[in-house]
């Protein structure tokens, strides 16, 4: 599990302090004494609604086998204990980004094994467990770009674009790493391989591209040689904000007014 965003938290937390520091309020050594503290609060309530979850799903009273370092935990769990609902329960109550890797699917006595077997086998585990990572971080990148893209497209194209992420059940989800390939977990929604979900993406990232390239190429025609790939998807937002706050007519003719610097 990674605790998502607690390096901006802690620059927020150190840049809050500094303020206080330049108005007055405490000296550098008092800010310096409670640096962090908010930060160390918050991993700990993680670390406890980790361990709340783990029992009151498991139905057992004993704390969960947990590894923390950083914004890090690794949880030892059996497997007949670890299904859909927990990871997506996790996932929702810890904002954390969850990953599930399997050293055995049966159980096996460590008698019968040297301990550079198990090792291997649990870094294997570890291993895996980091790929699915990855593989988490990608899709994060690519929604948050499609969702950015999406703010940009004119008014008409937004919610067919927006539907189709919805579409994607992607609110809230946890990754299944496999040997051979990483598996999206969704709330409401069934199973789905990673690559299938980065390749939806990819198709509707490359959809709206293809939608700047007309709209760029309709104003280029009209005369507005100086828009470009660069500044064509804030010209449409601005068009769009325009059109929203003043009516068609009278946000047409602003947005006609803004292009008089792009006229060739």
């Amino acid at each position: 599990m990674d605790v998502l965003d607690v390096g901006p938290r802690l620059l927020q937390e150190f840049d809050v302090l500094l303020q206080r520091v330049g108005r007055k309020e405490i000296t550098f050594k008092e800010a310096s004494m409670i640096a962090g503290d908010e930060t160390t609060r918050q991993m700990r309530q993680f670390r406890q609604t980790v361990t709340d979850i783990c029992q009151s799903m498991t139905g057992s009273h004993d704390r969960p086998l947990m590894c923390v370092g950083g914004d890090e935990a690794i949880l030892a769990m059996d497997s007949t204990h670890v299904n859909d609902a927990l990871l997506l329960a996790l996932r929702e109550k810890t904002g954390s980004r969850v990953v599930k890797s399997v050293v055995g699917l049966s159980e096996r006595s460590s008698q019968n094994m040297s301990s550079l077997q198990v090792k291997q086998e649990h870094l294997a585990a570890q291993q895996r467990a980091e790929q699915g990572v990855d593989r988490a971080k990608n899709i994060e990148r690519a929604l948050h770009a499609v969702r950015l893209d999406t703010q940009c497209l004119p008014q008409y194209l937004q919610k067919t674009y927006e539907s189709r992420i919805q579409k994607l059940h992607l609110n809230n989800y946890a990754v299944a790493q496999q040997e051979q390939d990483s598996v999206l977990i969704r709330k409401d929604a069934g199973a789905i391989s990673c690559d299938a979900i980065e390749g939806e993406l990819h198709a509707i990232q490359k959809d709206m591209e293809e939608q700047f390239r007309k709209e760029m190429n309709r104003l280029q025609q009209k005369g507005y040689g100086g828009v470009n790939e660069q500044n064509i998807k804030l010209l449409i937002k601005l068009q769009r904000e325009f059109i929203q706050g003043l009516g068609n007519e009278k946000g047409e003719e602003v947005f006609e007014k803004l292009l008089e610097p792009y006229k060739t």
